[in-house]
């Protein structure tokens, strides 16, 4: 009898094993689905993510929509592995470049395959969202506006996530081939309409429907963190020239 009990207690330890793996790759292959449903979200109506800000969602997942620590992990690997595929267009290019720099970054360590070693060096990037968080709580502090420190991480995280999902995909494909006039006009006004009416948009509509703030506020809060934002990407791209990245 405690035989034929033992034996149920293994058959019961190994049904969990195999369904939480089961749970996990099914969990892994919906989160991927799910990213790009995200992007048009965070592009056309940022309001919706408001119960995922406030942390009403507790699964990280509104329907469709990801929660910003997610989303903006998913951004980095995506990124990545664009850059990873094309990775063979200009490695000559990228490795001339590093015999002259002697320089060490991901451009080298995806020209390599190296992904892991190009994760690491993306780091810099989660900083830049913490910066922006903070950029949004300061101003609402400053301006007396209603704020949360734990939702204005989570505005930096979307705002970064949808800015480079934006212009890195084009700024990598065209780096990699003949570019042109026509090229370097659309990378402009990628760039601009991404940092001048995208992200303020986001912006102005978590303060206003997560934080519950005025329009004025909101709109004040929108356009002085843009401010911010172009200046930290002064700072990043300085740090990335100095650092050969």
């Amino acid at each position: 009898m405690g035989a034929q009990l033992d034996e149920l207690d293994i058959d019961s330890e190994d049904k969990n094993v195999i369904g939480g793996i089961d749970r996990a790759i099914v969990n892994i292959g919906l989160v991927c689905l799910l990213i790009f449903p995200t992007y048009l979200f965070l592009i056309l109506r940022p309001k919706a993510f408001v119960p995922l800000l406030q942390g009403e969602v507790e699964d990280g997942r509104d329907g469709l929509k990801l929660g910003p620590g997610i989303t903006f992990v998913l951004s980095i690997l995506l990124l990545l592995a664009v850059a990873y595929l094309f990775r063979g267009a200009s490695a000559a290019d990228v490795a001339a470049d590093v015999q002259a720099t002697n320089g060490a970054g991901i451009r080298q360590a995806l020209s390599e395959g190296n992904l892991w070693r190009s994760i690491i060096l993306s780091l810099p990037l989660y900083f830049i969202a913490l910066m922006i968080g903070l950029f949004v709580q300061t101003l609402h502090l400053i301006l007396r506006q209603k704020t949360d420190l734990r939702q204005s991480i989570g505005i930096g995280l979307y705002a970064l996530s949808t800015f480079f999902i934006l212009i890195v995909p084009f700024g990598i494909t065209s780096e990699n081939f003949e570019t042109g006039g026509m090229q370097t006009g659309i990378a402009i006004a990628i760039f601009m309409i991404s940092s001048l009416v995208i992200v303020p948009w986001q912006i102005f509509s978590f303060s206003r429907h997560s934080f519950g703030n005025k329009i004025w506020g909101a709109a004040l809060v929108a356009g002085l963190t843009v401010i911010l934002f172009f200046l930290a990407i002064i700072g990043l791209g300085y740090l990335v020239s100095r650092l050969n990245l």
